[in-house]
């Protein structure tokens, strides 16, 4: 497995990678489930959220090493990516009580865990200068230091 280069994040991917879109091609698969496919071995990685799994398709839902379970309201959609972590009865009933900020991940090779995410408060009306600012401070001496905003040399 290639180390991760570029991450790509995806909220409400459904809306560009699902099984209406994939199966609507009269010509294939498009080009975006090709490259989901392939991605890996470049060191590309995406990362999908959805609060309908059952929209997405085979092509996303197979190809992710990772999958995160959260109370999604609905069933329907918790038993989806329930069964593609290959969740237990007991731990699907346990899916439906989880609290805002509680989920349940499965990795690659490894049994399913539950995983508590911190509630971040997010802030509105933030500057362009204070997001460059906290991205600065996330990025250095990571190996995405590259993306750090340079300020124009004259």
């Amino acid at each position: 497995m290639s180390k991760l280069h570029i991450p790509i994040f995806c909220d409400e991917a459904n809306m560009i990678a699902s099984k209406v879109i994939q199966k609507g091609c009269f010509l294939g698969d498009p080009t975006l489930f090709q490259l989901i496919r392939l991605a890996r071995e470049f060191g590309i990685g995406f990362f999908t959220a959805t609060s309908e799994p059952t929209a997405l398709s085979d092509t996303i839902k197979t190809n992710s090493s990772t999958k995160v379970l959260m109370n999604l309201g609905r069933f329907e959609e918790q038993l989806d990516i329930g069964r593609g972590v290959n969740l237990s009865k007991e731990h699907l009933q346990y899916a439906t009580r989880l609290l805002p900020g509680q989920g349940i991940m499965k990795l690659e090779n490894i049994d399913s865990f539950p995983i508590t995410f911190p509630n971040i408060e997010i802030v509105k009306n933030v500057t362009d200068e204070e997001i460059d600012a906290h991205n600065e401070r996330l990025l250095k001496g990571t190996d995405f230091e590259y993306l750090i905003k340079q300020e124009d040399e004259p």
